[in-house]
């Protein structure tokens, strides 16, 4: 189990590009040195029919993408809420390596932090978040804090919300220079900070039409 720190920032509305040009601009004003790489990951996520996951306030899902060696993988990745506030949120994360796209059901059997009301033969598909993701390590203070840049759509029933956000994430270092960071790119970029992650506007767009 890893903890995860991170800060999620939302761009305003309004936008037919992913703005990642505007990206580099404000990286290369702040003297950033970073490489910027690219992939497409599907994202297949998971709930009970009476949505026991949201009421436990945990999310499941199967990520497919590609390695380094240009293959597809699936990865099983289980989440619980933790705490949020400002766009800044800390919460537990494991996952599974899988051989195909079908969840492993004795990992999550297996997993302290998995809730026992929750009966692992009721889960089903109820949402997709598919996007391109622009990938970046920056170093800034004293910390290291992997960017992504989001562009794509989230997917139930026929219906499709945008997908348009950065996420911050400290891989070494401190919370105050992650905070110093978000600071930077919200004063040059049109951002704001959300609280709400991809998996809860799934639920709610799947549940609007359930």
């Amino acid at each position: 189990m890893a903890t995860e720190i991170e800060i999620k920032l939302a761009f305003k509305k309004g936008f037919s590009e992913p703005q990642i040009n505007n990206l580099e601009v404000v990286l290369n004003s702040l003297g950033c040195d970073y490489v910027i790489s690219k992939k497409t990951l599907e994202n297949t996520y998971f709930n009970t029919p009476d949505f026991l996951l949201n009421k436990h306030k945990v999310a499941l899902r199967i990520r497919e993408k590609s390695n380094e060696q240009g293959k597809n993988v699936f990865i099983q990745t289980f989440k619980t809420a933790g705490h949020s506030v400002n766009g800044l949120s800390q919460r537990g994360e494991w996952e599974w390596v899988l051989p195909g796209n079908s969840l492993n059901l004795d990992e999550l059997q297996q997993c302290d932090a998995w809730p026992k009301e929750v009966g692992l033969d009721n889960l089903v598909a109820v949402f997709e978040t598919n996007f391109t993701r622009y990938l970046a390590n920056i170093n800034w203070g004293e910390s290291t804090v992997e960017l992504v840049l989001d562009w794509g759509r989230i997917i139930s029933g026929g219906k499709q919300e945008k997908i348009h956000e950065i996420e911050l994430e400290l891989k070494r270092g401190n919370q105050d220079d992650l905070k110093s960071l978000s600071g930077q790119l919200k004063k040059h970029l049109p951002l704001l900070a959300s609280d709400t992650s991809k998996a809860e506007r799934g639920f709610k767009l799947f549940k609007s039409f359930a």
